[in-house]
Parts: structure tokens; C-alpha cells; sequence
């Protein structure tokens, strides 16, 4: 089996659970620095350890699931647009160092999206070879 998805959703796993504790413990701190309330930025935190755990499951299987990876791609493209919404529509009065913020989580989320969907393909051709 290609190592390609797993290592994706690890990857993802790690940097969802660290993105979502650093925003829910330093929030007071992060919250005006980024134009973000700190309630905000403690929500979206504590959201992303489910996230976070869900994908850490799923890398840790045997053989992950497809259908769940699918999921994380899909999630992964849903917070991208998220993203480009919150940066076109600036609900939120973001300052520069958060646009700044938005736009480089949402590269790497799309990264994790690109990555696992690769994951994904090499899967499929695997299982048809």
C-alpha cells in the first residue's frame, strides 16, 4: 500500500490539532493582533480537535478509509472557500497580519486537500493493478 495518504492525514492531523490549540489557548493574545475576537478564535481552536482526531483515526488504521478521506478533502476545500469568503466579505475587520494569516492556513490547507487527494488516486490505481 502507497504510504502517500497516510502520511497526508498525519500531517493534517498534527498541524489541525496544534493550529486548534495555539487558537484556543492564545486567543486573548492572537485575537487582536489578527482582527479576530478572541470567542472567535477559541471556537474555530476547540472545533479543529475533533477534526484533528478524526483524521489522526482514520491515518491510523490499517488501511484508512476512503470514503473518510474523501471527507477530509472535502473539509479541507470547505475551509479554503471559507477562506476566501472571510478574506472577500471582511466580516471580521481583519487586520494585515490577519489576511496575512488567513491566506497562508489556507494554502496549506489546500495543500492538505492536493495531498490526500494524490493519496487517494495512487489508492485507486493500486487496487486496480
Amino acid at each position: 500500500m502507497d504510504a502517500t495518504l497516510r502520511t497526508a492525514l498525519w500531517a493534517n492531523a498534527v498541524f489541525s490539532a496544534l493550529s486548534g490549540a495555539v487558537l484556543a489557548a492564545g486567543s486573548g493574545v492572537l485575537g487582536p493582533w489578527l482582527g479576530i475576537p478572541p470567542a472567535v478564535l477559541v471556537g474555530v481552536g476547540l472545533a479543529l480537535l475533533p477534526w484533528a482526531f478524526l483524521l489522526h483515526r482514520n491515518a491510523g488504521r490499517p488501511e484508512p478509509s476512503r470514503a473518510e478521506a474523501r471527507l477530509a478533502v472535502a473539509g479541507d476545500v470547505m475551509w479554503v472557500l471559507g477562506s476566501v469568503a472571510v478574506l472577500v466579505l471582511d466580516p471580521l475587520g481583519l487586520t494585515a497580519a490577519g489576511k496575512v494569516a488567513v491566506v497562508v492556513v489556507a494554502l496549506m490547507v489546500a495543500d492538505f486537500a492536493i495531498w490526500q487527494s494524490i493519496g487517494l488516486g495512487r489508492l485507486r490505481r493500486t487496487a486496480a493493478a
